[in-house]
């Protein structure tokens, strides 16, 4: 090696003395790119590394950049995502708006402050996958978060799953999906496989339109309702009986009939399907099955239909309301996608009870 060095040194010092001799000034500039050319060909792995080394620092600079570039996307995409989910449901399950910060992997966290929250996500260079996590560690922070510790663990775990899966879907992102499936949902539900089944269910009741405009505002009440309790043992019983009222709901077929109210000591409510028409539709049978709920004390009652029985929902309503023993809170009409005849519109009635 010591040879070799000394051969190049001699190399270069006679061609660079005999050039500035020759040349003077100009050969002074021949030298120098004689030299360094002279170096590189007889140092080939050792140049190779050096500009393997400036493109790791490059790509470190651009990365840093582009992670600026990353946070932003992430934080619009999750917050366009959070206020269609809040606009679905009438009132905000996802309160606040998201902040992204980069840390290290043990140090990944959400937290609430000033008003947003902080998602700490590891650097990814895949952006698909950054999505999947920032917008899982959200709602896992913010969805219903006063009243999460009144609802059961497996079935908010579910929620979380759900609602992360609906606001990626909202925007199509298939690709983010994939992620959250592989990295969160599928090693959840291979150590509680009732995971897997209670998210298909809640994708079925979303279907429906029920899962955020009855499902989750009704868990959002619970804090209100049992306050200041640290938990409550028959708010978690309910909240899974209640979540299973509605999947059979959601999932019965056409004929099949199903328990359509919900008589608990913290959830009282009751479901009117408004699914008769014409001849078969009698208004003051409505009228009477909202009295009888009153006096079973139901606090509040859905009226759901479907297509042409929308106007009629609308009807039983107004002639509930004349009774004063409900009012109506709001309604939503939508779209869903039927099994058999595609899209079709879908209706929801909120009543609540006069005291």
């Amino acid at each position: 090696m010591k040879a070799k060095w000394i051969i190049i040194v001699l190399i270069i010092a006679s061609s660079f003395i005999g050039l500035v001799a020759y040349f003077g000034f100009y050969g002074l500039t021949v030298g120098l790119l004689w030299s360094l050319l002279v170096l590189v060909i007889t140092n080939l792995d050792r140049v190779a590394d050096i500009i393997a080394s400036s493109y790791k620092v490059a790509r470190k600079v651009d990365f840093w950049f582009e992670k600026n570039a990353v946070e932003k996307r992430l934080e619009v995409t999750i917050g366009s995502a959070s206020k269609k989910v809040n606009q679905k449901a009438g009132i905000d399950l996802l309160p606040h708006g998201v902040d992204i910060k980069w840390d290290k992997p043990q140090k990944r966290d959400a937290f609430l402050e000033r008003e947003k929250i902080v998602v700490c996500l590891e650097p990814s260079y895949n952006e698909e996958r950054n999505l999947a996590r920032a917008t899982m560690f959200y709602v896992q922070e913010d969805l219903i978060s006063a009243s999460q510790r009144f609802v059961n663990t497996t079935i908010m775990k579910s929620l979380f799953f759900a609602i992360a899966r609906k606001m990626l879907m909202l925007d199509r992102k298939l690709h983010a999906l994939k992620c959250l499936n592989e990295e969160f949902i599928e090693p959840e539900a291979e150590k509680m496989p009732q995971i897997r089944e209670y998210v298909s269910g809640m994708d079925n009741i979303d279907k429906k339109g029920y899962l955020t405009r009855i499902l989750l505002r009704e868990f959002s009440q619970l804090d209100a309702k049992l306050s200041p309790a640290l938990t409550d043992t028959q708010a978690r019983k309910e909240t899974k009986a209640f979540t299973r009222l509605l999947r059979d709901l959601a999932e019965k077929e056409e004929e099949e009939l199903v328990p359509l109210d919900f008589l608990g000591s913290v959830f009282r409510i009751g479901i009117m399907p408004i699914a008769k028409i014409g001849k078969g539709f009698d208004i003051s049978n409505v009228v009477k099955t909202a009295s009888y709920r009153y006096h079973q004390n139901i606090d509040t009652v859905y009226v759901v239909a479907l297509g042409t029985k929308i106007g009629l929902a609308k009807l039983a309503i107004t002639e509930i309301e004349k009774t004063e023993l409900y009012v109506k809170n709001t309604d939503w009409e939508y779209n869903i996608v039927g099994r058999k005849k595609g899209i079709i519109k879908s209706y929801v009635g909120l009543l609540e009870k006069i005291d």
